[in-house]
């Protein structure tokens, strides 16, 4: 082990700045606990930190400076009495968008009993232990020698991902980060070292990414699109805190090819409806947090879809929702609902009817829906090419109107690649923006 200890410490030199000669001995402690426990570390530098805030954004992973603050781990020294009058330590952590519950704790078996209260670093005179420094690494060897040093973690630390399943905190010194994985590390030392509870309360609200659940199949591309624009609207929301793939959205889609039958929703209902509402099923057992499906016909099994999902904690998202949020603050302009008719008609056969109780609102008449159904096919068919563009531009210079809204994922596929916001001074509108941006309101 001493020859793996010493190509670790070598390793951890690379990162000392110019002026330093050695590692802090809270470093060097920090490395020896993890090789001695075969944990997983990787260590960092940042600039002097104090607080958990403050450090979670100074930590450095994966190339970014930042980590969110649920990442940051939160640690709190503890100490009682045993039943001879000795002195024993208790090391609590937590994630640090938390604050530490004592009710909680006190309420928990693995405190037994015991009446804790905060330890004074003060009297410990040890450089490397104090406010900002304790670690699940340096604690057991600084406070071990004479005392039997029990850790709690909160439970959510292991159960919960968070961006890469690992978190950070100090390694012993204000200006080194180490990032590990406390699932492992838990395991490795054991319940007889270590206590998983419930021992923390939220006091900032987690800033992770949503889990979707996204359906698809008419067409199948029109799923990628909305996945790709709810990527987008994340990305800009996080500004600052957005570090690239390890902060998108989880995202599990369902591409079912029976999603075509919704071409003609009237006749098929029937076999439609329970088919859309097994996928519903699938992505409520997978735990998601919000399901979203990139079909506007579909759009009409929206109640059904509410009650599948009624006290799952899992919501769904409705176009229709975004779009009548959107053409009631656009009562001013002419809007053209390019639809197809299971999606423009005031039959009830189309979710979108509101639409019918304004009237700044168009619809197609009978040889322009003629002409959006042949101009779906055709993208189902041979895809996106220059020719359905040019039927494309035919459809908006005919439509007479200020705002072109898209209301046919074909024509939101097409828009995507010929992305030309308005066109002989008519603005284009696709509602698959507009429902990537209420998902995530």
């Amino acid at each position: 082990m001493l020859d793996e200890l010493d190509a670790a410490y070598a390793k951890a030199r690379l990162l000392l700045e110019p002026g330093e000669d050695d590692l802090p001995e809270g470093v060097k402690t920090t490395i020896k606990f993890c090789i001695e426990h075969h944990t997983w570390y990787l260590l960092s530098r940042n600039a002097p930190v104090t607080s958990c805030r403050d450090a979670a954004s100074r930590r450095r992973r994966l190339g970014y400076v930042g980590i969110p603050l649920s990442d940051e781990l939160r640690s709190y020294l503890a100490e009682f009495r045993d039943g001879d009058g000795a002195k024993k330590y208790v090391v609590l952590h937590c994630r640090g968008h938390q604050s530490f519950d004592f009710e909680k704790l006190f309420a928990s078996s693995v405190v037994q009993g015991r009446s804790l209260k905060k330890a004074e670093l003060t009297e410990m005179a040890n450089s490397n232990f104090g406010y900002g420094l304790i670690n699940p690494f340096t604690s057991v060897e600084i406070l071990g020698d004479s005392n039997e040093v029990l850790q709690i973690f909160d439970e959510t630390t292991v159960t919960n991902p968070g961006e890469t399943s690992t978190m950070m905190t100090n390694a012993g010194d204000r200006t080194w980060g180490i990032e590990f994985e406390p699932k492992e590390f838990v395991e490795k030392l054991g319940l007889d070292l270590i206590g998983l509870a419930d021992i923390a309360t939220v006091s900032d609200p987690l800033h992770s990414a949503p889990k979707f659940g996204i359906l698809t199949g008419n067409a199948p591309e029109s799923g990628m699109l909305l996945w790709k624009r709810v990527n987008s609207v994340w990305r800009s929301k996080q500004g600052d805190l957005y570090k690239g793939d390890i902060s998108n959205p989880s995202v599990q889609v369902s591409s079912a090819p029976m999603m075509g039958w919704t071409m003609e929703l009237q006749e098929r209902s029937h076999l439609i409806r329970e088919r859309v509402l097994s996928e519903v099923r699938q992505f409520r057992k997978a735990e998601v947090d919000k399901v979203l499906i990139a079909c506007n016909t579909t759009q009409f099994f929206e109640s059904d879809i509410r009650q599948e999902l009624d006290g799952s904690g899992v919501e769904f998202y409705s176009i229709p929702d975004a779009v009548k949020l959107w053409t009631d603050s656009n009562s001013d302009k002419r809007i053209f609902a390019a639809g197809i008719g299971q999606v423009t008609s005031d039959a009830k056969w189309s979710a979108f009817r509101f639409m019918h109780s304004q009237e700044n609102i168009v619809f197609p008449n009978d040889k322009q829906t003629d002409r959006l159904i042949d101009l779906a096919y055709d993208v189902k068919e041979g895809g996106v090419t220059p020719r359905t563009y040019q039927k494309f531009r035919s459809l908006i210079r005919t439509s007479n109107c200020d705002v072109f809204l898209l209301l046919l994922t074909e024509l939101s596929m097409i828009f995507d690649v010929y992305s030309k916001r308005s066109f002989n001074g008519i603005d284009i509108v696709d509602a698959v923006d507009l429902y990537a941006e209420s998902s995530l309101k």
